[in-house]
C-alpha cells in the first residue's frame, strides 16, 4: 500500500475512510488537533478513535452543503 493514501488531512471535516478489515467506506469526521477520525455510525461507544495505524486509506472529503 502506498503510504499516500494514508495521509491525514489538513483540516477537520467529514472524510470516506477506508478501516482496516472493512469491506465498505466509512464516513468519519476528521480532528486535525488530535489527528484521528471518529467513525459515524458505528455504534461504537469508543472515544478513541481511529489513528493512521487503523485505517487502510482516507479516500477524499465529504462536501457538506450550506443550507
Amino acid at each position: 500500500m502506498e503510504d499516500k493514501n494514508k495521509e491525514m488531512p489538513l483540516k477537520d471535516g467529514w472524510y470516506w475512510v477506508l478501516i482496516n478489515d472493512y469491506d465498505t467506506l466509512t464516513p468519519c469526521w476528521y480532528m486535525s488537533d488530535l489527528k484521528c477520525f471518529l467513525p459515524g455510525g458505528l455504534g461504537d461507544s469508543s472515544s478513541m478513535g481511529l489513528y493512521e495505524d487503523d485505517i487502510e486509506k482516507v479516500i477524499s472529503e465529504i462536501k457538506v452543503p450550506v443550507f
